[in-house]
């Protein structure tokens, strides 16, 4: 039986509907009318009882009409690009990630072809995905990085004093860094000692100059060497 046809707040006409006792709703639009004659034809075939009449109770009663499901919306997915570049704009590695239009992801600096860098922009980034478009917000990820530090590294430098001649007055190691130059300059002219080696079986006793005298010293027992100011 069709007992009446109700409105729902989306506008959408459900009818109510009694089928083997028990009322339910069903669209309108798929419900096939029948004539008076075709429906007591009916009647009769499967309802040899007649039903009793319905009251205002009954018409009222059973679940409200359903509202129809919205469709889910198709799932989208997109690879978004995720670019690594300096300050100066150097780029030094590009991937891409996957993000869908079921929820956001929250992208973050994966590339190892950045360690020792130090990231200077945001380190991570929010992309969604319009269902309906298929456009990613942002289009692309970039993720800035700031060179970092040469590593101070350190050499030893050896300097010589010589004469004209090739004869060796003093030496020195000055260390170097790689993070400055370093300027070597001779320390300031003054005249420098003068060494003579001799013998041993020479038996020294003191040689002078003017003011001063030369000191003697053994350095092995086959030289020593005399230093005069």
């Amino acid at each position: 039986y069709l007992l009446r046809e109700e409105i729902n707040d989306k506008g959408e006409s459900w009818t109510r509907v009694l089928v083997d006792g028990e009322q339910c709703f069903v669209m309108t639009e798929f419900l096939q009318m029948m004539t008076k004659a075709e429906s007591d034809a009916y009647m009769a075939a499967n309802y040899p009882e007649p039903i009793p009449p319905l009251t205002e109770a009954d018409l009222t009663g059973g679940a409200e009409p359903e509202p129809e499901p919205e469709p889910e919306p198709e799932l989208v997915t997109v690879d978004v690009p995720v670019i690594y570049v300096t300050e100066a704009g150097v780029e030094l590695d590009r991937q891409t990630t996957p993000a869908s239009s079921a929820q956001p992801v929250i992208i973050t600096p994966t590339s190892g072809k950045v360690e020792g860098y130090i990231l200077v922009s945001a380190s991570s980034v929010q992309v969604t995905v319009d269902a309906a478009t298929g456009a990613a917000t942002p289009a692309e990820v970039v993720f800035t990085y700031r060179e970092p530090e040469p590593e101070v590294k350190t050499a030893p430098v050896t300097v010589l004093y010589i004469t004209e001649d090739g004869q060796e007055l003093d030496r020195q190691t000055i260390t170097c860094a790689s993070d400055k130059i370093t300027i070597i300059t001779p320390p300031a002219a003054r005249p420098r000692a003068t060494r003579w080696c001799l013998p041993a079986a020479w038996r020294l006793r003191w040689i002078s100059r003017p003011a001063r005298p030369a000191r003697a010293r053994c350095a092995s027992p086959t030289a020593c060497c005399l230093r005069l100011p």
